[in-house]
């Protein structure tokens, strides 16, 4: 857990980390969900870091990708 910590307290940018989190949640089992607000992507001139996660976490084998409803 010591590296993960050290890995998360070098990730400065939310898409470095949100790839991160992906990859752990690939490797350990469990649910992978992305939250966030259209306005702070946009204020923050964020799209290419979302599309560059988006890119990143698609079409991966072994991967059940679900809406909200459909985890429920």
């Amino acid at each position: 857990a010591t590296n993960e910590c050290i890995i998360l307290l070098n990730c400065f940018n939310w898409d470095e980390l949100a790839i991160f989190m992906f990859d752990k949640t690939l490797k350990e089992g469990g649910v992978y969900h992305i939250w966030g607000h259209s306005w702070e992507i946009e204020k923050n001139h964020d799209w290419e870091r979302l599309e560059r996660v988006f890119k990143y976490i698609s079409n991966k084998d072994g991967v059940n990708y679900v809406t909200n409803s459909e985890l429920v």
